[in-house]
């Protein structure tokens, strides 16, 4: 066989994509994590000039926060990009993505009717799913087993822009101050003194939305060219549950079988593949939703809690909460290698749950420990997304379908905390340490719930390969296995 094929065949005894060099594997993940960076702009900006988008619209604060909202549900209905990823070609489906991102990205302070918004929001969220999906299933797909680093990496990406958003718009961000004059007016009524808001900086933040626009749009291009010089494959999944049946089909057969045998009753080990794969879809959505949360809120939690704090300090809140991000997804980079995932998972949990205790301790007393609690809530936050992916990956392959109930279940959770928020959060700041906690302890319980899963699954493999080595099963036997005919290989 020439070096090309060979490559095709062990692709498809591991699992691992094929018709890939490893410099071209390497370039392609590369070209993912800086993907991830301009699409983790288009998430942070809207938290970074929710107040200033609030004044160019000219609406009240909860109406702005719908946007939000209206973007989260847009995510999840983005799902259903995963089905188009089955047919079209990952690397013109990134590039149309991306420029179509970025024009909404560059027309969002233009509007000038709330309506207007809310569509563009609508087109941004349902691509912002597409994209998600897309790079995370993309990452796992080219190292299979050994992605925990990869992905990690690409994710970084998306920390790094977190930690630079607030620098980026920080000078062109609305600045005002509320100034006390006395009233002037004659009359009894008008006796006493009266506030006025005055404008220091005007709000310039079409700017930076114009120019991370434009970037996407050049990028999505480049990677459109990428296809020209070598044409991406994407895997063929040789799946091997827990019974050792093989079936050399596509992810998209392959989810929808284990779906029906699920659902049907036929097969209590893929009912714990299944249960898996839905509970590490949890982690994932909790991770992205307190991520969106905490980097959308943030601001408005230090300026109108009893700190007090000014436009200018929230931003550096803001960046040192990214910070800390990318410094937990380098940790994630370097422990994925050597650690559980699901130890990684625990232990990440715990580190979030005594950053919101922090918040709780300290954000009445002094500004000392919110930054603290800053730092330590993105070490936490760091790894968590992309482990999700990286504890199924050692059950399952990761497939679009798994992609598309992932990004799905993110978004309707996602979009239930604006609307909490909106309501909320102006009345009493705590809602935000509320809502992050609430997510947080489900999480460590969902975690023990998939450890505890996936110990029961090796185990019934383990007594099954025993059963089957007692009975000289050989390597070539062709078996049924109703209601599916597979090909069934053993030891």
């Amino acid at each position: 066989m020439n070096d090309q094929t060979d490559r095709k065949v062990i692709a498809k005894q591991s699992g691992v994509s094929g018709s890939l060099t490893p410099k071209y594997r390497i370039f392609l993940t590369i070209a993912l994590v800086v993907s991830y960076l301009l699409y983790a702009f288009n998430n942070y900006i809207i938290g970074q000039t929710l107040k200033d988008l609030q004044d160019i619209y000219r609406c009240t604060y909860e109406q702005i926060s719908n946007i939000n909202t209206i973007r989260a549900f847009a995510y999840a209905v983005g799902s259903i990009n995963g089905f188009a990823f089955d047919v079209i070609n990952r690397q013109l489906s990134l590039m149309i993505i991306h420029v179509l991102i970025g024009l909404t990205m560059i027309l969002t302070p233009f509007y000038h009717y709330l309506s207007l918004l809310y569509i563009n929001n609508v087109v941004n969220g349902f691509l912002s799913g597409g994209i998600e999906l897309l790079l995370n299933v993309w990452t796992v797909e080219m190292w299979a087993q050994d992605c925990g680093p990869y992905i990690q990496a690409v994710h970084f990406g998306g920390s790094v822009a977190g930690l630079i958003t607030p620098q980026i718009f920080g000078s062109f961000l609305e600045e005002k101050i509320q100034k006390t004059l006395p009233n002037n007016t004659t009359g009894p009524a008008m006796d006493g003194q009266v506030t006025e808001t005055i404008i220091i900086r005007p709000s310039t933040i079409h700017i930076p939305y114009g120019v991370l626009g434009g970037i996407s749009v050049a990028f999505g291009l480049f990677i459109g060219c990428t296809y020209f010089y070598r044409k991406y494959e994407r895997r063929v999944v040789v799946h091997n549950n827990n019974n050792n049946i093989k079936n050399t089909v596509d992810g998209k057969s392959n989810w929808r079988q284990r779906f029906t045998i699920v659902t049907c009753g036929q097969s209590s080990s893929e009912s714990l593949m299944l249960a898996i794969v839905l509970l590490c879809g949890y982690i994932v959505s909790l991770a992205l939703t307190i991520q969106w949360a905490q980097f959308t809120y943030i601001p408005t939690y230090v300026e109108d809690s009893k700190l007090k704090l000014s436009v200018d300090m929230a931003v550096e809140m803001s960046t040192v909460l990214g910070g800390a991000l990318v410094a937990g997804r380098i940790a994630g980079m370097i422990i994925s290698r050597f650690v559980n995932s699901k130890l990684i998972a625990i232990l990440f949990l715990v580190i979030l749950f005594v950053a919101e205790i922090l918040y709780i301790i300290f954000t009445n007393i002094g500004p000392t420990g919110v930054w603290v609690a800053n730092v330590v809530f993105g070490i936490g936050l760091g790894p968590m997304q992309a482990v999700g992916y990286q504890i199924v990956e050692m059950v399952t392959p990761v497939t679009n379908m798994i992609g598309v109930l992932y990004i799905f279940m993110s978004g309707l959770i996602a979009a239930i905390t604006p609307i909490i928020m909106s309501r909320f959060i102006y009345t009493d700041v705590f809602t935000l340490v509320y809502v992050n906690l609430f997510f947080i302890l489900t999480g460590l319980i969902v975690v023990a719930i998939v450890w505890w899963l996936i110990y029961k699954n090796n185990d019934n493999k383990s007594n099954y390969n025993m059963q089957t080595k007692a009975n000289n099963f050989t390597k070539t036997d062709i078996v049924m296995v109703a209601p599916v005919v597979s090909i069934l290989e053993v030891s």
